[in-house]
């Protein structure tokens, strides 16, 4: 999803009852930062912000 520059659907992908699916926080961030070399930083920007604003509202 983070390659796609699609927010809409990474935002999608998160369920509610269970957003992090077995990760902790900071290891779904230190995915997002090694895609970034992959995918693109905008695009890994982007999935962060979706992500900080999903753990946001887990909060």
């Amino acid at each position: 999803m983070t390659t796609s520059w699609s927010e809409p659907a990474l935002r999608a992908t998160s369920h509610p009852k269970n957003p992090r699916n077995g990760l902790t926080e900071t290891e779904i961030k230190e995915a997002i930062i090694h895609l970034a070399f992959y995918a693109g930083w905008p695009k890994a920007v982007s999935a962060m912000n979706v992500a900080k604003s999903i753990f946001n509202n887990q909060s």
